[in-house]
């Protein structure tokens, strides 16, 4: 039987190899399941606000000071507040010194960051000619609010322990409706990311580096060319291109918090996935996937977000079904390879969609350049977006195959296979010399020809649809129909 300190030692053992258990204890949360404190050795501790959909709106940083009292036969802990970032949406960030830092981004990848200081009037009469008269007392009762609901919050984490002030810094002592700023925003910085997303290095306006990092595959830093560059002015975006949070040493997803290897808290849709623990981080397959949201994994690297996000720019047919398929209980993955894999796939958990700047002839032959005929990545990517919609509305699925191991497609017809083409062959591809004249000049009966002529092992006449509901299992993963 194991002694009290043999227990402690194997409770301090457990806590350091499994990080979430210990975070899970040191953890306050909302009814969102959003963190709103946290404390790792109850002397540094952070506290977080959301907004109505869950996203982050401010964060704290909090050292304390305890003492022993004889009085109370406990500790007296006073906080105090020593960083705080504001964010009012997801382009811009503001600290407690009224530096402010403006994002850039092209689609979901941040790509610059311009910092200011500031702002060149009164930021108080400014609102009041916006709403017509403010309550003077209107920043202090909110003040006490805040101090209250901190209060109350933290003391969850303080284990017997009594709060006795938290001393905010710079509220009330910054003069907040005058920040003093000029408004000039001089420093400009550039993000150089990885195939994952990640921060690799930054630089400034003239090139010169100014940041950098290396990663160990599942996020953890082993290298920062220089730590203090931030200096609480700008967060700290790394891994995955997410925010670090230093206070905490996590990674902010939205939904949820990154503690590499694992997050803290399960995957709000751990349900579709049933085979994977609802902690892991991408499938435990980092080196290749990346998760935007610690929800679902939608692209298997930052090619895929450029790709989809320039066709999206030029083709409202596929915008329109892309945002059908983020809408999707389903996941669907869109993959971009360079071996003239072309279809969309499944590994009855997930769909891939899966586009290559290649295409293979009948024989199996990879063709390249002018001897693609005409495809290129853009083309196949609506091709095979378009099937992913198909699969959405029942109108394809897929049956497992226990002879080669593979899902191979049912409910599969010509039909499904004549809008694909059409949806690849679309007036703008992005490639001005591989575009598809001749099969966009064919009448509506000659394509369909063509298509029976090619596929000739596929049903030719009939349209097929699922006729009953979805099934999900070891054998069958297919939706119901859905007219469209």
């Amino acid at each position: 039987m194991m002694g009290s300190n043999q227990v402690t030692q194997l409770q301090n053992t457990v806590s350091q190899s499994l990080p979430f258990e210990e975070l899970r204890r040191g953890f306050s949360f909302n009814a969102f399941n959003c963190m709103k404190a946290y404390s790792y050795n109850g002397e540094r501790y952070g506290y977080y606000g959301y907004d109505a959909s869950g996203e982050r709106t401010y964060k704290y940083d909090i050292f304390s000071a305890g003492s022993w009292t004889n009085e109370t036969g406990g500790m007296n802990v006073s906080l105090q507040i020593d960083k705080m970032m504001l964010y009012p949406n997801g382009y811009l960030n503001m600290n407690q010194n009224g530096e402010y830092t403006k994002h850039y981004y092209a689609d979901a990848l941040r790509i610059a960051s311009k910092i200011g200081s500031g702002f060149s009037q009164n930021l108080c009469d400014e609102m009041d000619k916006i709403l017509n008269g403010v309550d003077s007392s209107y920043l202090d009762e909110r003040r006490d609010i805040q101090y209250e609901e901190m209060m109350e919050e933290l003391t969850e984490l303080i284990d017997g322990n009594q709060i006795t002030s938290i001393n905010p810094i710079p509220y009330p002592e910054a003069d907040l409706c005058n920040l003093s700023g000029s408004g000039i925003e001089t420093a400009l910085f550039f993000y150089h990311p990885d195939h994952l997303g990640s921060t690799g290095m930054v630089t400034d306006n003239y090139a010169n580096v100014t940041q950098g990092f290396l990663y160990a595959p599942f996020g953890e830093l082993i290298y920062e060319h220089n730590p203090g560059w931030e200096s609480s002015r700008i967060p700290k975006y790394a891994f995955n291109a997410k925010e670090l949070d230093e206070e905490n040493g996590m990674y902010y997803y939205s939904a949820r918090y990154y503690a590499p290897p694992t997050f803290i808290s399960r995957d709000p849709m751990f349900e579709k996935y049933p085979s994977i623990s609802p902690y892991t981080y991408c499938a435990n397959n980092p080196m290749k996937f990346v998760d935007p949201t610690g929800e679902e994994v939608e692209f298997n690297s930052i090619i895929d977000v450029v790709y989809t996000f320039c066709e999206r720019i030029v083709n409202k047919d596929f915008r329109s079904k892309f945002n059908e398929l983020k809408k999707s209980d389903e996941t669907y993955v869109f993959n971009f390879n360079t071996e003239a894999k072309n279809s969309l796939t499944t590994d009855g958990e997930k769909l891939f969609i899966n586009y290559s700047d290649k295409i293979k002839d009948n024989d199996g032959n990879i063709l390249e350049g002018e001897n693609r005929g005409g495809y290129n990545a853009f083309s196949n990517l609506r091709h095979e977006t378009t099937h992913g919609v198909q699969f959405e509305h029942g109108e394809i699925g897929f049956k497992y195959n226990n002879s080669n191991s593979n899902w191979d497609p049912i409910l599969y017809d010509v039909h499904d296979e004549l809008e694909a083409h059409v949806s690849g062959a679309g007036n703008f591809t992005w490639d001005a010399t591989t575009l598809r004249s001749e099969f966009q000049d064919m009448s509506e009966d000659k394509q369909m020809i063509s298509m029976k002529k090619t596929y000739t092992d596929i049903e030719q006449d009939m349209k097929l649809n699922n006729p009953g509901g979805k099934v999900k299992n070891d054998k069958y993963f297919v939706l119901p129909y859905k007219p469209r």
